[in-house]
Order: C-alpha cells, then sequence, then structure tokens
C-alpha cells in the first residue's frame, strides 16, 4: 500500500495538470481554522486550540516576546534571573507559597509547571489537570500576575542569585563552553555573544531591584505577549477566562527590539575553539546575511520550499558518501536558521574522529562546491518532493493525535516568527500546489547562492589534544577546500532507499550553534527548564 502511495505521488508531481496550478506570490498564508484567536483592547493577543491529547488536560503558554537580546551590559542574565523571580512574590501568590498552591491541585513542578528563557522569548508553561471554568480561572490568574503583579521583592532577588550562579556552573559543561565561545565569534560587531540567556556572574551578582523593575516595566506588556491554550476544554469559555484575568493591563505600544547589530559576514575568516573534554571533531563553513522577516505569504513559503528541497538533496547525498566510506566525517548537515529581526545563519557543517578534521574540510567544501557548480539532477528532485509530501501526508494523519506539547511548541514558533499557524492539511494542499513547478534548476540555482562560501566563516571545535590550527592556517585550509573547479565530477544521485546521517539531532541535542530547522524555536543557548 505505501509502495502504491508512493507512485500515486510521483504520478501527480509529474502531472501537467498540477504542474499547471501556479501560486500567487502575494497570496497570505492561510490560518488554522481550529484556532480561536483574539486581542484584548490592552493589546495582548491570545491562540487557543481544542486539543483530545492527553484527553482531560489543558496547558498554558505565556510567551512573553522578550529575551537576552533585549538586555544591556549592565543587566546581562536579567531576562533569565527575572523568569526565576515570576516564582518568588506577586499580588495573588505571595513568596513560597505558588509550588504549594499547585502541588495542592495535584500538579508536580518541573513537570507541569515550569518556563524556559532564549535569546529572544520568554515563556511560562503551565498543565492543569482538567479543563474546569475553575481550574482555567486559577491557572490564568497565575499566570496574570507573572504578565503585570509581580512583587519583585529585594530578599527574593538575593536568595535567588545564588540558585541562578549554580544553574549557570551546572550548565557548563564542554559544549556549552565551546557554543558560547563561537557565538562571542560569530559576529564580534554586535551584542550577540554578551547576551547569552544565562548571563554573566558579575551581573549576576549586582542586578538590583530597580534593573529588574526597570526591565519588567518596558518588556512585560500586554502588547508583547501572547497566551497560548492548547488542550481538552471549551475554547470559547478559555476566551472567556482569559478576559477576565488579563483585561486590566496596562495599553501601551509594543515595545521596540534593541538592535543587536550584527552584519553581513564581509570576508572570510575562521574562528577555531578547543576544549580539553570535547570527544569530537566538527568543522562548519559559514555565513551571516539580514533577516528575510516573516513568512506570511504563498510567494514567501514557495521560496522557503525551494530552499528545503535543495537541503534535503545536500543532505542526502553526503549520507551516501558516508555510507560508502568516501569521506572523513561521520556526520554532515547543511541549514538555514532565522533569527527573527537579528540575522540568517547559512551553515554546512561535519563532524568526526579527532585527529580527522582536515580530511573533513576538504571533504565536505568538495561535497559543498561540487552540489553548487554541477547542480541537482531531475531525479534527486523528484525524490525530494515526493519524500517532502510523503511527510506532510504523515503530519496530516498524525495532527489528531499527536502530544499537545507538540502543539504547543509549533503554536509558540509560529508566535516567535511572527507567522500564522496553519493546520497540516492546509500545508499539505499548499505543498501539492507548489512542488510540481518546483524545477531542479531552480532548486540548484538557490542552493548555490545561498551556501555560496566566497565570504565564509570556517569553524573548527576541537579537542585541545587534537591537531589545533592557528585561524591563518584554518581560513588557508578553508579557502583551499572550496576551491573546486567546474570540471571536478558531480556526484552521482543517491537512490530513493538512501538513508540520510545527519548531525542535526545531535547538535541541537547539545545546544551547538546550528539551525533553525534543529529546533522550531529559538533554543539556541535558551536555559534549561527549570525543575
Amino acid at each position: 500500500m505505501r509502495t502504491l502511495l508512493v507512485r500515486l505521488t510521483a504520478a501527480l508531481l509529474l502531472s501537467p495538470v498540477a504542474a499547471g496550478v501556479a501560486a500567487s506570490d502575494e497570496e497570505p498564508l492561510p490560518a488554522d481554522p481550529a484556532l480561536v484567536t483574539g486581542t484584548l483592547p490592552s493589546g495582548l493577543t491570545y491562540i487557543i486550540r481544542p486539543h483530545k491529547n492527553p484527553e482531560g488536560r489543558v496547558s498554558i503558554w505565556l510567551h512573553v516576546a522578550s529575551g537576552s537580546l533585549n538586555e544591556t551590559d549592565t543587566t546581562r542574565g536579567i531576562a533569565h534571573f527575572l523568569e526565576h523571580m515570576a516564582f518568588n512574590g506577586s499580588a495573588n501568590f505571595p513568596a513560597g507559597s505558588v509550588v504549594p498552591f499547585f502541588q495542592s491541585l495535584g500538579l508536580a513542578f518541573g513537570r507541569d509547571q515550569n518556563a524556559f528563557t532564549g535569546f529572544d522569548q520568554t515563556t511560562y508553561q503551565l498543565t492543569l489537570p482538567g479543563g474546569s471554568r475553575g481550574l482555567l480561572e486559577k491557572g490564568m490568574l497565575f499566570m496574570s500576575d507573572v504578565a503585570g503583579r509581580l512583587a519583585l521583592a529585594t530578599p527574593e532577588i538575593d536568595s535567588e542569585r545564588q540558585i541562578i550562579l549554580e544553574e549557570k556552573r551546572a550548565r557548563a559543561g564542554a559544549r556549552q563552553r565551546v557554543q558560547d565561545q563561537v557565538n562571542e565569534r560569530l559576529a564580534p560587531e554586535s551584542t550577540l555573544g554578551r547576551r547569552l540567556p544565562i548571563g554573566a556572574e558579575e551581573t549576576i551578582k549586582s542586578v538590583t531591584r530597580q534593573d529588574f523593575v526597570d526591565y519588567y516595566s518596558r518588556w512585560y506588556v500586554p502588547s508583547n505577549m501572547t497566551v497560548i491554550v492548547v488542550g481538552d476544554t471549551d475554547p470559547a469559555m478559555v476566551a472567556e477566562v482569559i478576559t477576565q484575568q488579563f483585561s486590566g493591563g496596562r495599553t501601551v505600544a509594543t515595545p521596540t527590539r534593541r538592535d543587536v547589530g550584527v552584519k553581513s559576514t564581509a570576508t572570510s575568516r575562521a574562528i577555531v575553539v578547543t576544549d580539553p573534554e570535547l570527544t569530537r571533531a566538527e568543522v562548519s563553513i559559514a555565513r551571516l546575511e539580514p533577516p528575510r522577516g516573516p513568512v506570511t505569504t504563498v510567494g514567501q513559503r514557495r521560496r522557503e520550499v525551494v530552499e528545503r528541497i535543495g537541503i534535503w538533496t545536500f543532505d542526502r547525498r553526503m549520507s551516501a558518501e558516508i555510507a560508502a566510506g568516501r569521506v572523513a566525517f561521520l556526520e554532515t548537515d547543511a541549514s538555514v536558521e532565522e533569527w527573527p529581526g537579528t540575522m540568517r545563519m547559512i551553515t554546512a557543517g561535519a563532524s568526526g574522529r579527532p585527529g580527522t578534521w582536515r580530511a573533513m574540510l576538504k571533504d565536505l567544501g568538495i561535497g559543498l562546491q561540487r552540489a553548487r557548480l554541477h547542480g541537482f539532477t531531475d531525479r534527486e528532485i523528484q525524490d525530494a518532493r515526493v519524500a517532502i509530501l510523503a511527510d506532510a501526508e504523515d503530519a496530516v494523519r498524525r495532527e489528531a493525535t499527536r502530544p499537545s506539547r507538540e502543539v504547543l511548541r509549533d503554536l509558540n514558533r509560529d508566535v516567535t516568527r511572527g507567522v500564522r499557524p496553519m493546520s497540516a492539511a492546509q500545508k499539505l494542499t499548499l505543498l501539492q500546489r507548489l512542488l510540481p513547478g518546483i524545477t531542479a534548476r531552480e532548486v540548484s540555482d538557490a542552493f548555490a547562492a545561498t551556501f555560496d562560501p566566497s565570504r565564509a566563516m570556517f569553524i573548527a571545535e576541537l579537542p585541545a589534544t587534537d591537531d589545533v590550527p592557528s585561524e591563518a592556517d584554518l581560513l588557508a585550509l578553508g579557502r583551499s577546500a572550496v576551491a573546486v573547479s567546474r570540471s571536478t565530477s558531480p556526484t552521482t544521485a543517491t537512490s530513493m532507499g538512501a538513508s540520510v546521517t545527519s548531525r542535526r539531532s545531535h547538535a541541537c541535542a547539545a545546544g551547538r550553534v546550528m539551525a533553525r530547522t534543529c529546533s522550531t524555536v529559538n533554543d539556541w543557548g535558551r536555559t534549561s527548564p527549570r525543575g
């Protein structure tokens, strides 16, 4: 049956009728019809989605569109510190009462009640054991206190400092240390590397109550917040409770984010970072460019799909090279990540055994340039179309039964990106319109432009005991690796059955600087959930 479905899908994608369905570039993307959305007079927005997995439970997330990038040099870490203070006293929940209160409802702190802070957001999470109005009112009362009625008492701030410092020390493993150093070097002209969400020890020790009040009053305003509710409950009743609990917020304009100052990569350079506890060698070819902004139209989504096909095809080629033993690296991937309002990062990377990084870099450069110079074949692009469509069909089958936490993560990601959430069926329908008209030439040209290494950064993350180069040597080796002429023979298209061996899951789990395709939220460097 699966084989028949794939054949029918392939036939559809090659159909002249399907290929004739053109999309208007300016046509707005649709919104998921299952959502109940609204905006209060104060500017606070809400998104409600009925969902019955698990049955009898409702989750509330409060998304505040501000994270560590909105800090200053003297308040580094205050966004994350403030996240902790949300559980240390407010108008309706005195210090020390939050955890016992929710335990009385059958909730476990760290499992049902949590939060995280990233570069561009702070998000509070609460899962209730039912969808009754009484439970929702209690949950929303807590969330509305977080939104505008925190006590921020000096004694509680002082007692929390040591907890923050212990968290900072606990997360300072080899991978985190390397990530922090790379972040500092990616865009040295900007504040990016000086705004890690966990903060700096000196500012964690020195921030005052007034610093908290200033940050809180500027960024925690209704127009900068979204309440997301997913669960087994009546959405109309949820909207009433949100209106009831959040109606008293200040009505002010959405605050303008601080300018991070990231500039496009202007010239080639190298970054070498080592750590004695690293056990793998990693090399990357990367560059930065301005962000494109939210994807809100069919034309913008089509461009995104073209890019996705090229990345999928390149990763698949490299997987076949790994399986055949023709390259030095063990895992590889290409990625494009958009940091809303900050930057767009294009990366091709590989990882493998210590001592092999020179060969890895050479093989990565050759593979990248072969794809850029020779492009992709019609068969490769057709395979990508079928695989992407099959994934979309699977998403439709799973939509009603997938865990609510997945639904929440996707909605939170869309809020972060400033895009309309779409249903799985809507995404499938759009792909069925767009994929037939996307050609191998178009994908090849887009990949060649996106992954142009002429102004790239060459990054090496190595064990301290490895054959560590100077940055001048790495730059020379990187330039040599991508100095591939058009006469170099292209890689043969791989078969449909090839499996992709990607380091993406490894990179995301470790929190390294990689693509937003890793984790659909800006999870780069976000602080670990409380608990």
